[in-house]
């Protein structure tokens, strides 16, 4: 498959998510072992309720309502796709208040402006995801959640073959998670926990930024 560019992944993502009717059970099952693991990070990372708190990447607001069922009610979301825009507000999220419009890259925010940002399944859509990395790590005061697939194991592998059959036009990059670590510490980061789901098809990243 050829090299995407940012255009072509950011359309891929509208066509995606404008035929999106819901998770199928394997997804479901998935989605489900993520969420436990960004819920056990965040009691052990103990932020307040009033952190604010970015998703970076919010697909149909999933993760956001997440946020705000554990009493993070001013976490917001951003998106690069109308479509990804639609079903959140069809969720009940409201445009320029809970979810903006915008590219992950250059966001208007300005630095340091989140106590965390959270970041699923973005980066290994990009053959070159250092300027999601860079604007992270601009945005946030002190703590980076990154939630990423994990190719590497045999469960992760099949599923990136499974899910290429139902979205073929987005291409997923099979990067280690060692990759993602190096990435952030180039830029001043730490990785502070690291933890994978049982099957160890996702990996949860939590990196702290240094001045």
């Amino acid at each position: 498959m050829k090299r995407m560019s940012y255009a072509d992944v950011y359309r891929s993502w509208d066509r995606c998510w404008k035929d999106f009717d819901g998770y199928n059970p394997i997804g479901k099952l998935t989605i489900g072992l993520a969420e436990r693991l960004i819920t056990e990070l965040l009691i052990e990372l103990d932020l307040p309720e009033d952190a604010s708190i970015l998703d970076l990447g919010c697909g149909v607001g999933r993760t956001l309502q997440k946020f705000r069922v554990l009493g993070y009610y001013n976490a917001i979301g951003i998106d690069n796709s109308i479509e990804s825009i639609r079903h959140c507000c069809a969720r009940g999220l409201s445009l320029d208040e809970d979810i903006f419009l915008m590219d992950g890259t250059q966001t208007t925010f300005s630095d340091g402006k989140f106590l965390l940002v959270f970041s699923e399944g973005v980066l290994e859509h990009f053959k070159d995801f250092s300027p999601f990395v860079r604007e992270i790590v601009r945005l946030s005061k002190t703590y980076i959640l990154l939630l990423q697939p994990n190719h590497f194991s045999v469960y992760g592998a099949v599923l990136n073959v499974v899910s290429h059959l139902f979205r073929s036009n987005i291409k997923e990059y099979s990067y280690h998670p060692r990759d993602f670590i190096d990435a952030f510490e180039r830029e001043g980061c730490a990785l502070k926990m690291q933890r994978f789901t049982p099957l160890r098809e996702v990996v949860a990243q939590l990196f702290e930024v240094f001045p």
